[in-house]
């Protein structure tokens, strides 16, 4: 392992959130078309009229392109892992574990309790204790907090899938495999017989935020960073074929959700997804992987973006949820145009959140800002 991997996985991370940047951004698109179409149709129209428009199919190819991104965090957390941990051990050690949980459980704790209080201020929704830890070690308290207790929950299982990655790679994907396809079969079968106890019951206890939901991602990073030669000498022989496997499968992966909503009503469109997007991003992220971001003009502002991803991610959709309310109250006819919308959104979700960070960066605040955004 070197330094090489670790540059080209801080970089692919930097292009990881702004995929989930640019996925919310579109995502909040969708929500003005949808859920905000009477401040902008006239009387009497449906907003399911807006199905079939082109901003409707330029926000669905876009929000199933970044979908990857999640996916591709996990599979650079398991194989920075490794290299963190020093790959030349045959286990992680329990201290440096929590060192990682403690980096991302402060943070998210801080800006949870921010959230909730925004919450109970402006709406008037509280919870009692159990259901605020509930909540805490569930969905979060925000639309992509679901991804840090996952990640937790991920690292609390590191040691024991490493040693597997080390000693048995193809066992353990196996098996991870197993797992997360397997969940995703019970909302096939929900797909295909509708709601029954025995399914009602599988999927209760697969909720989408669940380790079962994602661990082939991880344990995918954990297998590459440990036999990283071996991987890089498939992907050798593979990239000739590669580009072309990512282009049908992300074709698929497009076309799948919008069939199952159109036919079943079933919102399949956004993650965690089906099995052509699960099989989609994990070719694009192998893809990826391939590509010498070192040498593009993408560099620095990659690297710029992955030194501050976490505390993007944990800001940048209060951010966006903010200015659509501005959008909505003050200028509705603009939610009319939902592409141009969702450029607004990525900028501002985007630069404001960078802003913040500068601004606590800049002040007597910095001493807080390990605190605040990891």
């Amino acid at each position: 392992m070197g330094t090489e991997l670790n540059k080209r996985l801080f970089l692919l991370n930097g292009l990881f959130i702004l995929g989930v940047v640019l996925n919310h951004a579109a995502g909040w698109g969708t929500v003005a078309m949808f859920c905000w179409a009477h401040r902008f149709l006239p009387a009497g129209m449906a907003a399911s009229s807006q199905v079939g428009s082109l901003a409707y199919y330029i926000l669905i190819i876009v929000r199933q392109i970044t979908a990857l991104s999640v996916a591709g965090f996990l599979f650079t957390a398991g194989c920075f892992l490794v290299y963190a941990g020093r790959g030349s051990q045959q286990t992680l050690s329990w201290k440096f574990i929590r060192t990682r949980i403690l980096n991302l459980l402060i943070p998210y704790f801080i800006w949870s309790v921010i959230i909730f209080v925004q919450i109970y201020i402006t709406e008037g929704v509280t919870h009692t204790p159990l259901e605020y830890l509930g909540l805490f070690l569930s969905t979060g308290a925000d639309g992509p907090y679901y991804f840090v207790p996952l990640m937790c929950y991920l690292y609390l299982l590191a040691p024991f899938l490493m040693r597997l990655a080390k000693e048995r790679p193809v066992i353990l994907l196996m098996l991870a495999g197993l797992l997360q396809v397997g969940t995703s079969l019970f909302r096939y079968a929900y797909l295909a017989f509708g709601s029954t106890p025995a399914i009602d019951f599988l999927l209760k206890i697969s909720p989408d935020w669940s380790v079962p939901r994602w661990i082939l991602f991880f344990s995918a990073g954990l297998v590459v960073g440990t036999h990283l030669e071996t991987f890089k000498a498939w992907l050798k022989r593979a990239k000739p074929w590669l580009g072309w496997a990512v282009l049908v499968a992300g074709l698929a992966a497009m076309v799948e959700p919008e069939l199952v909503y159109r036919l079943g009503g079933l919102e399949w469109r956004s993650v965690p997804f089906p099995l052509t997007h699960q099989v989609y991003s994990l070719l694009a992220v192998f893809l990826l992987m391939t590509w010498e971001v070192e040498k593009t003009w993408l560099f620095k502002p990659l690297y710029y973006l992955g030194s501050r991803s976490y505390g993007i991610y944990l800001t940048h959709h209060k951010v966006m949820e903010i200015i659509g309310r501005v959008i909505y109250h003050l200028a509705p006819g603009f939610l009319a145009y939902q592409v141009p919308l969702s450029l607004i959104f990525l900028g501002g979700g985007l630069g404001l959140s960078l802003g913040l960070m500068k601004v606590v960066i800049m002040t007597p605040l910095r001493r807080y800002y390990r605190y605040l955004f990891g």
